[in-house]
């Protein structure tokens, strides 16, 4: 075992340790610098408390000769690695909560969370869990959290301009991927955020007090158990007064539009499932342009674990808040992420993204998809079907739209031009470059095409 040689390129800021990568198994090394944080993270019991809640990551120690190294820890798998801004605004929302719940805790059993970056959540389908477990150390009670100011940038101040603002969270977390400093969050938020006691004190008051100390000397502030715990409250009273951006967005309402079509959300349901049937349980499926995640939900149940993208925040969001409920079947079977796939390279081998990282997937569902690529992003119909190609193992399901439907007359008629052919035969030649066309059917009477293909 090579932990250097194998150290994951994302996993080198923290001196007391970092994660590697052997024969598919996920390691974490333990520095000999972090040895007295982590024995009291086990043997105070605060690990077992996390980890039997399902909030912290487990591990197992392996015994391995590392002068290096104090300890070396083999991790439970997490299936996917996201990144923040591909959440929606409620999955950062539950990132943070979750993150203040932990910090919460730790006091209890005299530690602390050294930072508090979303980084350190992973989802888990729709749960939420902190993956870091070099982020906690012994605390010394008598000073403030250490973590304070990188939370209300990276988790607090995101949450509530993308509230207050009504900008998608996720467009927020592109632009400020390590966060919003203060002063900026504090000229971006509107004057009625102010009326919120904890967003006034913890963001816009801040920023005043971190200009204040630019120009004098820094005192010390001693804190106390009580404290921490009224500061914990107050963040987390912040975090849940942001609710989501309220977005008005056609395809949130795609289904109730479709469903008006003679019977063609019904057939293709039928279609998709009648296919599903003949093939063998998949580990693994993503559902592209999923919208609210009807489809997502029906691969779900021939799929160990479903990745649901589109590039709408509102339908992800719609999809997420609807797995926090009793009801929802799948909440750690389907992760809902916000990707808008017209921004992947498709000229990079494989393109530059999350998804293709974790790929490829054992059966893909692009249902209404390559059109809107095609016509409304002026991409090539031959490298909208490769980049399928990369995304797929096994068994791809395409919806094809045609020319002349009326959404792609309408996408045509919203431009000036268009700049690539856009026809059925042309696309077939394409996909018969990297797939086998196994099925075509028309779905009822609509004019539009289901194919099924297997990857060559």
């Amino acid at each position: 075992m090579n932990p250097r040689k194998n150290q994951l390129p994302s996993s080198y800021r923290d001196p007391a340790g970092f994660v590697f990568e052997e024969n598919g198994i996920v390691y974490r090394q333990v520095n000999q610098c972090y040895r007295l944080h982590y024995d009291h993270l086990i043997a105070s019991g605060l690990y077992e408390k996390l980890t039997s809640q399902k909030l912290l990551i487990a591990h197992e120690e392996i015994t391995e000769e590392n002068l290096e190294a104090y300890k070396i820890l083999k991790a439970d798998r997490i299936p996917f690695i996201s990144q923040p801004e591909n959440w929606c605004h409620s999955q950062l929302r539950e990132a943070a909560i979750l993150t203040l719940k932990i910090q919460k805790i730790s006091l209890q059993y005299g530690m602390t969370l050294k930072d508090a970056t979303p980084k350190n959540i992973q989802f888990i389908g729709c749960r939420p869990v902190f993956i870091d477990t070099l982020s906690f150390e012994k605390i010394v009670i008598e000073k403030p959290w250490v973590a304070y100011r990188q939370f209300c940038e990276s988790f607090l101040a995101p949450l509530a301009i993308g509230h207050y603002s009504n900008i998608p969270t996720n467009r927020i977390l592109q632009g400020w991927p390590t966060g919003i400093g203060l002063k900026t969050s504090r000229k971006l938020l509107p004057f009625i955020s102010y009326f919120n006691i904890d967003i006034t004190l913890n963001i816009h008051l801040q920023s005043a007090i971190i200009k204040n100390e630019k120009h004098s000397q820094k005192k010390q502030i001693s804190f106390s158990e009580i404290k921490h715990n009224d500061l914990i409250s107050s963040l987390q009273r912040g975090v849940e007064t942001c609710k989501a951006p309220k977005t008005k967005e056609h395809w949130t309402h795609y289904y109730e539009e479709a469903a008006t079509r003679a019977n063609y959300i019904v057939e293709k349901e039928r279609i998709i499932r009648s296919w599903m049937n003949e093939l063998p349980m998949f580990k693994t499926g993503i559902d592209l342009g999923s919208n609210t995640g009807h489809f997502s939900k029906i691969l779900a149940e021939r799929s160990s674990f479903t990745i649901a993208v589109d590039n709408s925040e509102a339908s992800i969001e719609g999809l997420f808040s609807e797995a926090k409920g009793d009801s929802f079947k799948y909440h750690e079977k389907i992760l809902p992420l916000v990707l808008d796939l017209s921004n992947s390279n498709f000229t990079d081998s494989p393109p530059s993204s999350g998804i293709f990282s974790s790929g490829p997937y054992e059966i893909v569902l692009a249902l209404a998809v390559i059109h809107h690529l095609i016509i409304r992003n002026n991409i090539p119909s031959e490298y909208c079907i490769e980049l399928l190609s990369k995304l797929t193992k096994n068994i791809l399901l395409l919806e094809f739209i045609p020319a002349d439907d009326p959404l792609s007359v309408q996408m045509r008629e919203d431009k000036d031009h268009v700049y690539h052919e856009y026809e059925q035969s042309m696309t077939e030649k394409h996909i018969e470059r990297y797939f086998q066309i196994e099925e075509c059917i028309e779905i009822g009477s609509s004019g539009r095409f289901m194919y099924r293909l297997r990857k060559k």
